[in-house]
């Protein structure tokens, strides 16, 4: 007999935590929903401890890691868990992908949620930077290229 599952609830706004491999959680937040099965997410250098209970997490401009579209398989799943909600506040002209909006999203670039958690991982030093085939694959996700994290791990010098 099939298992019946059900679907995290969220929408455009919901701020939820990627949970890491040391257990505290790093904070992201929906943009919008560009197409059935993408989101637009900015992700911010901001973690809290298991147990996320945050009645209001603020997120500032300064504080963004990355803004990606990615897959919603691991929102949906309650994988990475709603803590609250609040309207957007990055401008649009800072979305991902928005170059592309009038175009249809013809030539957008959406990521995997895995390598989403992988990227998040690596920035806050509990995996390498360059564990992929190209060793600065992470440096094109940073929203501020020239502010890479001290905590960095590489495997390759």
């Amino acid at each position: 007999m099939a298992r019946a599952t059900t679907k995290q609830q969220w929408g455009v706004g919901s701020v939820f935590g990627v949970e890491q491999t040391d257990h505290k959680y790093c904070i992201g937040q929906v943009l919008e929903i560009p197409l059935p099965n993408v989101i637009s997410c900015a992700f911010y250098d901001i973690r809290l401890p298991k147990g996320l209970k945050q009645p209001k997490v603020e997120l500032p401009f300064e504080k963004i890691i990355s803004a990606l579209a990615t897959t919603r398989d691991k929102l949906d799943a309650g994988r990475w868990k709603i803590i609250s909600s609040a309207t957007p506040q990055l401008d649009r002209q800072f979305w991902p992908n928005e170059q592309f909006r009038d175009m249809q999203w013809v030539g957008a670039k959406t990521y995997g949620s895995r390598i989403v958690e992988n990227f998040l991982e690596a920035y806050f030093g509990l995996a390498p930077w360059d564990r992929y085939a190209d060793p600065e694959y992470f440096d094109k996700l940073l929203f501020f290229q020239h502010r890479k994290p001290l905590s960095l791990r590489f495997k390759h010098l």
